[in-house]
């Protein structure tokens, strides 16, 4: 519709068939006249807009793409497409890429009037990947910082559940697979975890303290002995409490202090082997060599 004393037009709300065109002429004073063509078409929209899709064990992805003028150019920057040009109003299959690189890929959607849209594809590791944050626990000083990284999750990033328990720090995120943690002025501990699209957790220990501890040791770390003799193994560094456990060997482990324990060796076999893990997870190993009276 045009306002024959402004000039104005005003597309029609409903167009059929997805494009219409409209001629206007123009009319002087003297009888000379213009025609103009004006096309109508509906904004381009592409379905979904985004969508997470993983490098193996996911169906092709079906992208449907309406309004725009003519047919459709396809460009993908890392996967591929079932066709490079989709009919107006047509859908096309979208296929990830062999490896997960940045975790995205952007389609773009071109019309015959080089109007444009874009398609994000957020890309996942294969199916059976098991969700991870490293490192499973750090040791921070006050106000330290520390960045944490996401593999193996299912889902879009920004939708993934991110908390501290307890509320000890902050944290920030850079939308894609990494999450900075800082910590507070004051010594503690807290627990960073993350929960993907499909329910799965993965977490991190996070010491803060004033000093970084000493690394982990056991000791003595080798003894030379008999069967039946009982022995104490004392532990120090890293981070309290410490779990002692048998790695190979017979024997009764005894814990007589939160940093010493007692094992009365037993044979066979020949060689026994006592691991001690701190409150981080870091391991320290002691040695038994057995040998018969």
């Amino acid at each position: 519709m045009i306002n024959p004393d402004t000039g104005l037009y005003t597309a029609p709300d409903i167009i059929s068939g997805g494009l219409e065109t409209a001629e206007i002429e123009s009319l002087d004073n003297i009888g000379s006249s213009d025609i103009s063509t004006i096309r109508v078409y509906s904004p381009m929209t592409a379905s979904p807009s985004n969508f997470y899709i993983r490098i193996s064990g996911d169906p092709p992805k079906t992208i449907t793409v309406l309004g725009g003028y003519g047919d459709y150019s396809i460009t993908p920057e890392r996967g591929t497409v079932s066709s490079a040009t989709v009919v107006h109003d047509g859908s096309f299959d979208y296929t990830p890429p062999v490896d997960v690189g940045n975790g995205y890929d952007y389609i773009e959607i071109t019309d015959a009037l080089n109007n444009s849209v874009s398609v994000t594809a957020v890309i996942g590791p294969a199916a059976g990947t098991i969700l991870e944050l490293l490192p499973s626990y750090a040791v921070l000083t006050p106000s330290g910082t520390k960045a944490f990284t996401v593999s193996g999750a299912f889902g879009i990033f920004t939708n993934f559940i991110i908390t501290l328990e307890p509320a000890f720090g902050t944290f920030t995120d850079n939308g894609i697979d990494t999450i900075s943690y800082t910590a507070p002025t004051g010594e503690g501990s807290t627990t960073l975890t993350v929960e993907d699209e499909a329910g799965a957790t993965a977490s991190s220990d996070i010491y803060i303290a004033s000093e970084t501890p000493e690394v982990l040791e056991i000791n003595p770390s080798f003894v030379m002995t008999s069967p039946g003799t009982v022995l104490e193994f004392i532990a120090s560094g890293g981070i309290p409490p410490y779990t002692f456990t048998i790695l190979s060997g017979a024997g009764y482990l005894e814990k007589i202090s939160p940093t010493t324990m007692k094992i009365e060796t037993s044979s066979p076999p020949p060689l026994a082997k006592i691991r001690v893990t701190d409150a981080v997870g870091s391991t320290a190993t002691a040695n038994i060599d057995l040998k018969e009276k």
